[in-house]
């Protein structure tokens, strides 16, 4: 019972996760943005912050939400074909 109620509870987070990321990368674009200018000391240490920027870091955000879903969608289907 304890390992079907942690499976669940990580596909439940994957599926949070993916929705977030597929559904709503503008807003999580802007609050990561908004983080790195209130703390420029982190802007400086990111790499990443330029592509940050950019559209496809949107893209890639859908991508990395649609894998979250889809990861989901499989662990549900593993999880009932395991009973």
């Amino acid at each position: 019972m304890k390992n079907e109620l942690g499976t669940l509870m990580i596909a439940s987070t994957f599926l949070l996760g993916g929705v977030a990321c597929f559904f709503f990368p503008d807003k999580i674009q802007t609050a990561a943005l908004k983080y790195f200018a209130r703390y420029p000391s982190a802007a400086r240490l990111n790499p990443f912050l330029e592509w940050m920027k950019s559209h496809s870091y949107i893209i890639s955000l859908r991508i990395v939400g649609f894998i979250g879903i889809a990861v989901f969608f499989l662990t549900l289907i593993a999880f009932a074909r395991g009973r």
